[in-house]
C-alpha cells in the first residue's frame, strides 16, 4: 500500500493522531473489499490525513528555538513527575519518566511539541496572581510548579 501513508512512516513527526490515519484506512481497505462496506470512506481519510500533515507543516515554518532567557523562570520541576529542562545540546525538553518531548516556540509566546505522540500540541507556561507557576499541555493536564533542580 503507498499513497500517503507510506511518506509518513518515514518521517519523526506524524499528524496527531499518528496512527489512527493508518488504522481507519485499512479497516475500510477490508471492509470494502470483504463486505462492500465504506467503500468511499476513505477519501475523507485521506483528506484528513493532508489537512492534519498541513496543519503540522503550516506549524514548523513558525516554530523556532527556544530562547533561554525567556524560559527560565519556568525551569525545573513540576507536579505529577514533569520536569523542564535543556539538554546538554541547548534542545528544550519536557520529560516524564521515560518520555522526553521536545519543545519549540511560537511567535505567539506559546510553544509546541515538536515530537513524540503529540506533535504540534500546544504547551503553555504561566504564573498566577500569587506567583505561582503553571505548566499547561493543552488537552492532557495542567500542574503547578514545584522547584528549581539542585
Amino acid at each position: 500500500m503507498g499513497g500517503p501513508f507510506a511518506a509518513s512512516a518515514r518521517r519523526s513527526a506524524r499528524p496527531l493522531p499518528r496512527g489512527l490515519f493508518f488504522t481507519a484506512y485499512v479497516l475500510n481497505l477490508l471492509l470494502s473489499a470483504r463486505f462492500g462496506l465504506n467503500v468511499e470512506a476513505n477519501a475523507a481519510v485521506v483528506a484528513q490525513y493532508q489537512a492534519a500533515e498541513q496543519h503540522l507543516t503550516d506549524l514548523a515554518a513558525q516554530a523556532e528555538p527556544v530562547a533561554a532567557d525567556a524560559i527560565a523562570p519556568y525551569l525545573g520541576y513540576y507536579e505529577k513527575g514533569w520536569r523542564l529542562a535543556f539538554d546538554a545540546d541547548g534542545t528544550l525538553r519536557l520529560r516524564q519518566s521515560s518520555r522526553a518531548i521536545p519543545l519549540l516556540a511560537m511567535p505567539d509566546g506559546s510553544y509546541v511539541m515538536a515530537s513524540g505522540e503529540l506533535p504540534g500540541n500546544p504547551v503553555r507556561f504561566s504564573e498566577d496572581g500569587r506567583g505561582m507557576r503553571w505548566l499547561e499541555i493543552q488537552d492532557i493536564e495542567t500542574v503547578r510548579w514545584t522547584g528549581r533542580p539542585d
